[in-house]
């Protein structure tokens, strides 16, 4: 398979082709994926998807002279007799995996470290296509089968159609027709145009908050239905932007309470829904740290305990394609540290502490929960010049920490990542519109004209 600038074959080379006159090959060793082994689909631009008669694979190829399996599932077997048959398809966060002449498996990628069957139908080929919610696989013997599977709840697959009478190596979907290897041009189930349909991604809890994301395969609107009863949806929230890419935050829920919900996207006189699903918001107890990332520029600090050796790698990890980037400051030197991900060496892959804050730059709005317990650092050596300093408890407003640090404090400033600009505040000189709240998970910028050990209030 292509993606980006690199090909990837069997089990495993990579090829660089970014001059397609003059390939380079940049690695040649044998995963252990086992025979018949072939790679079929990339998961948010750095996980390679594929395997053998040896199980399902996930490969990390962020480092493409160095691929690393990072996990597997040995209970799909991948081999494929002809080794030319696609196998795999990504929608959303969902794998659906194709075993010759077994099963058609759904595999959550969302924890692409221990990834989950989710669902499984007897309908497994040595080709798949997915064309909206119709998965299509076909086998290299007809007598095999052809099926056309419902995908819609990947929990719940449901073969709608299947034929006894035609074989293929390989199918793909265009944008109307699937296309067989072996000359056949299939109108699909429902028609020419596939219909709008609705696919689940996930759902983030917290004790008093809920995001709900889901994708669909035209663009759409968005409503969230949702009640403690099943069945009765007495809530409802709304987002008129027509997206293929969903998301709603729901506010103001009862911890430790269950929810029931739907999803609903309508668009030129298509409307679709996704099954009732539930969700349980957490303990009063239990801490969670939920922060908003803006697309562009964005100013964190991680105040719950994530393990003494979390660095800006593991970070990035877990925030997932959309971040681009990270930065530290360092207040002794007065400069940056920057980490790419998929491109900055182990140098530059520092250690995420729960006093500092750290620049986070997305290429997309999302939002992600930490759990764990709350961290509490009671004091902080302020340098001369500039300092980033994560919030750890209550609100407080920048008044009162400037009062707290003293006169050796000339300046204060938060970043608004909504508008993508610094508030500032400048003590016994700031109008009270200036004076901003400073809450749990935020950054204030402390400029200081000399050192001291700050004990926070």
């Amino acid at each position: 398979m292509i993606h980006d600038d690199f090909l990837y074959i069997g089990g495993l080379k990579i090829y660089n082709i970014s001059d397609p006159k003059n390939p380079k090959l940049i690695f040649d060793k044998s995963l252990g994926l086992g025979s018949g082994a072939g790679v079929y689909a990339m998961y948010k631009d750095r996980y390679l998807l594929g395997g053998g008669d040896k199980g399902f694979f996930i490969i990390d190829v962020s480092n493409k002279n160095d691929p690393t399996i990072i996990a597997s599932i040995l209970e799909i077997s991948l081999y494929n007799g002809l080794g030319d048959g696609h196998l795999i398809k990504v929608v959303g966060n969902i794998a659906f995996v194709s075993s010759e002449a077994g099963y058609l498996y759904a595999v959550d990628l969302s924890d692409v470290k221990n990834p989950k069957i989710i669902g499984s139908v007897k309908a497994g080929g040595s080709a798949l296509a997915v064309l909206g919610n119709i998965a299509y696989t076909i086998n290299r013997v007809a007598v095999w089968g052809f099926y056309a599977v419902n995908i819609s709840n990947p929990k719940e697959m449901k073969i709608v159609d299947e034929l006894y009478t035609i074989s293929s190596n390989d199918i793909v979907a265009g944008d109307k027709y699937l296309y067989t290897s072996s000359g056949h041009v299939i109108l699909p189930i429902g028609g020419v145009e596939p219909p709008l349909t609705v696919f689940l991604v996930e759902v983030h809890v917290s004790r008093t908050s809920a995001v709900i994301s889901w994708q669909t395969n035209k663009e759409a609107d968005s409503l969230v239905k949702y009640g403690k009863i099943p069945g009765k949806y007495e809530y409802q929230k709304y987002d008129p932007i027509l997206t293929k890419h969903h998301s709603i935050r729901l506010d103001n829920l009862e911890a430790n309470t269950t929810y029931y919900f739907v999803v609903v996207s309508s668009t030129k006189g298509e409307t679709t829904q996704s099954p009732e699903m539930n969700f349980k918001t957490l303990e009063e107890d239990f801490n969670s740290l939920v922060l908003e990332i803006k697309k562009g520029w964005n100013l964190i600090s991680i105040s719950i305990s994530l393990g003494d050796q979390y660095t800006a790698k593991d970070l990035a990890n877990y925030l997932g394609d959309g971040c681009k980037l990270i930065a530290m400051w360092d207040s002794s030197k007065q400069k940056f540290m920057t980490y790419i991900p998929g491109f900055s060496s182990e140098e530059y892959n520092f250690q995420i502490k729960p006093e500092y804050g750290y620049f986070i730059y997305a290429n997309e709005e999302f939002s992600i929960e930490l759990n764990g317990t709350f961290i509490k650092i009671d004091s902080i050596e302020l340098k001369k010049g500039w300092n980033l300093v994560g919030w750890d408890r209550e609100e407080i407003t920048a008044k009162e920490i400037a009062q707290s640090v003293g006169k050796e404090c000339k300046l204060l400033a938060k970043w608004n990542s909504e508008e993508q600009k610094y508030i500032v505040y400048i003590p016994e000189f700031s109008f009270e519109d200036y004076n901003f709240k400073l809450r749990r998970g935020e950054v204030v910028l402390i400029y200081m004209n000399e050192n001291k050990e700050w004990a926070k209030p």
